[in-house]
């Protein structure tokens, strides 16, 4: 619980790409874009993404994608979620 409150407080609404089938563009917060499925932006889907996380399926895709748009920091969260998590 208190992972997925800290990962809405970093994470949530940052992350939008311009499409999911070509994920390479981030766009802000008030452009038009799509979330990608594992996110924080609501309570729910946070738990879902710290399930991915401990469960270890497909992990490493969630973290790719909230570096690629929230920065490096991103991997110090991710890495401590999956060996605390473990």
């Amino acid at each position: 619980f208190i992972e997925t409150l800290l990962g809405m407080e970093l994470f949530a609404y940052n992350i939008k790409f311009s499409s999911l089938e070509h994920p390479n563009y981030v766009v802000g917060k008030d452009e038009p874009g799509e979330y990608p499925r594992p996110n924080f932006n609501n309570l729910l889907n946070g738990f879902i993404t710290i399930f991915i996380v401990f469960i270890g399926e497909n992990w490493n895709e969630a973290m790719y994608d909230h570096t690629r748009a929230a920065g490096h920091g991103c991997i110090v969260y991710f890495m401590q979620l999956f060996i605390i998590g473990n």
